[in-house]
C-alpha cells in the first residue's frame, strides 16, 4: 500500500520527495498525487513523438533537447510530470531537473 504525507509539500520539497516506492507523482496545490503507469499505446505515441522531435532538431541543427517525464513547474506549489518535454541548451543550463 502506498501511503502519501498528510501535509501539504512546497516545490522545493516534491523536488527531493521520495517514499522509496519508485512510484511518480505530481504536485497538485501542495498535495502528492499518484501517476498512473502508462498504456503501451500511450509510450509509442511518445516514442515515435520524440523519434520524430530529435530527427528533426538534429535535421535542423536546433539548440534544443528533448526530455521524457521531467517536472515541469505549472504554480507555486504544482508540478506535473511530461510526457515529452523539449528545451533549449541554455535553459537547460540554467534550470535544476
Amino acid at each position: 500500500m502506498v501511503t502519501t504525507p498528510v501535509t501539504k509539500l512546497t516545490f522545493e520539497e516534491y523536488l527531493t520527495y521520495d517514499d522509496g516506492s519508485g512510484f511518480h507523482y505530481e504536485l497538485v496545490d501542495g498535495r502528492l498525487e499518484l501517476m498512473n503507469p502508462p498504456t503501451i499505446e500511450h509510450f509509442l505515441i511518445v516514442e515515435f513523438l520524440a523519434t520524430l522531435f530529435k530527427a528533426e532538431i538534429q535535421r535542423l541543427s536546433l539548440p534544443w533537447l528533448t526530455f521524457r517525464e521531467t517536472g515541469t513547474r505549472t504554480g507555486r506549489n504544482k508540478s506535473r510530470l511530461t510526457d515529452l518535454c523539449v528545451v533549449s541548451r541554455t535553459r537547460r543550463k540554467n534550470q535544476t531537473m
